[in-house]
């Protein structure tokens, strides 16, 4: 990753912060489940975007354009992703 010690910090943040979203994503599909809830995504397809994250991640080297572009791995869009491939799944 190029960028400054600041910079590089921040990227693994917002990482860090996106795979937590989605974790919590997971613990949410389970307690609908749990309760007879049918939730708008699955864990398949919060895996799917999990790994486009991974792949987002490993392609970008460069941190200033992972913090320009972190509305991303927002919750919100994090959110439509997960709920837009589980449409995308069946």
């Amino acid at each position: 990753m190029r960028g400054t010690e600041k910079q590089i910090k921040w990227v693994e943040d917002i990482k860090a912060g996106a795979f937590r979203q989605l974790d919590l994503f997971d613990e949410t599909f389970e307690r609908d489940a749990a309760n007879g809830i049918k939730s708008p995504y699955t864990h398949e397809s919060i895996d799917a975007v999990r790994q486009q994250i991974t792949e987002v991640f490993a392609k970008i080297d460069d941190a200033a354009k992972i913090i320009d572009r972190r509305e991303m791995f927002s919750f919100r869009r994090l959110l439509n992703a997960v709920e837009a491939q589980a449409k995308r799944m069946g």
